[in-house]
């Protein structure tokens, strides 16, 4: 199960990885477009240039976004696969403490016979039966 879960939360983190890096190419894309408008509107080579470097800008921030979704999605996945292995050695040592106080605490049923603690066990005898 725990397998599982961990396979998961990876699978989660590439899943958002992927649409990271797709958000970023629209982005680009974008910026791309919109330069080319801009340049078709500047009537001088200033408007020009500063189309130019409003793309390069805003395609350095779609990379930034892209690079901080990813460590924020490997962070995620950390977390979560913490969070699995600690619930997961929670139970283990919760069997134990269990399983450990059937045989330490009279009060407990005992693991061995069955029986709870002061009922009456008929001892085993070898005699043969009356008849």
């Amino acid at each position: 199960m725990q397998a599982v879960k961990n396979a998961a939360a990876t699978a989660k983190e590439k899943i958002g990885n992927v649409n990271a890096k797709v958000e970023e190419k629209y982005d680009k894309a974008k910026a791309s477009t919109d330069e080319k408008t801009n340049k078709v509107m500047a009537h001088d080579k200033a408007g020009k240039e500063e189309a130019e470097q409003r793309k390069d800008v805003k395609q350095s921030q779609a990379e930034q976004a892209k690079d901080q979704k990813k460590l924020d999605n490997l962070n995620e996945k950390q977390a979560n696969k913490q969070d699995i292995n600690v619930r997961h050695e929670a139970g283990k040592d919760a069997a134990a403490k269990a399983y450990n106080e059937g045989y330490e605490n009279p009060e407990n049923k005992s693991a061995v016979t069955g029986a709870t603690a002061g009922s009456t066990v008929p001892a085993a005898t070898n005699a043969a039966p009356t008849v």
